[in-house]
């Protein structure tokens, strides 16, 4: 069974999912993993050789491997990998797919990217998306994004810009026009 919330229309975040078609059966055409590579496979008690996506047939895999540190503030590379992984989300759900995004528990790195996905999607600012986030992510114990490096980064990203002006907040629905903007102190290199 796959444990997660839907967050937006077409976008859910959950705790690790179950291997095999199950995602794939539940609607979902792209798969998010946030976790580390090692920890899915001792998860999984997969070999070092074997890919993870391969886990999950018919379903797109992208594997984002963040650290869920609360000392440190994520890597150059981390944050390229995050930007690319939460505008392959606001793509596909442009194109009116089901996005699954994943970790260990469904608390912090899925919730950074799929509340960078929401800022773009929404219009809305970092601290807008981080609340929807902790609103629609039900866990048992504790609340979604608590890492407190990911909410900096996330409480520092007004709304996105769109055609060089400032974008007014969605109050309702989705908007599905605007460009993924890039976290602060980084640019985009694709």
């Amino acid at each position: 069974m796959i444990e997660a919330n839907e967050i937006t229309p077409r976008l859910y975040m959950g705790s690790v999912p179950p291997v095999g078609s199950e995602v794939y059966k539940s609607g979902f055409s792209l798969l998010v993993l946030c976790a580390l590579p090692d920890e899915y496979r001792h998860v999984y008690k997969i070999k070092s050789d074997q890919s993870i996506a391969s886990l999950f047939p018919n379903t797109q895999v992208i594997i984002v491997s963040l650290n869920d540190n609360f000392l440190t503030k994520p890597s150059q590379e981390e944050k390229e990998r995050i930007l690319r992984s939460s505008s392959d989300v606001v793509n596909s759900i442009r194109n009116n797919r089901k996005v699954l995004i994943t970790c260990m528990q469904g608390r912090n790195r899925s919730g950074l990217v799929a509340a960078l996905a929401i800022r773009e999607l929404c219009g809305w600012s970092g601290s807008q998306a981080k609340s929807r986030v902790r609103l629609k992510r039900k866990l048992e114990h504790g609340v979604a994004l608590m890492n407190p490096q990911f909410v900096q980064i996330l409480d520092e990203l007004p709304a996105p810009l769109e055609n060089n002006s400032p974008a007014k907040p969605k109050t309702s629905g989705l908007s599905l026009v605007r460009p993924l903007a890039a976290l602060p102190g980084i640019q985009r290199r694709w």
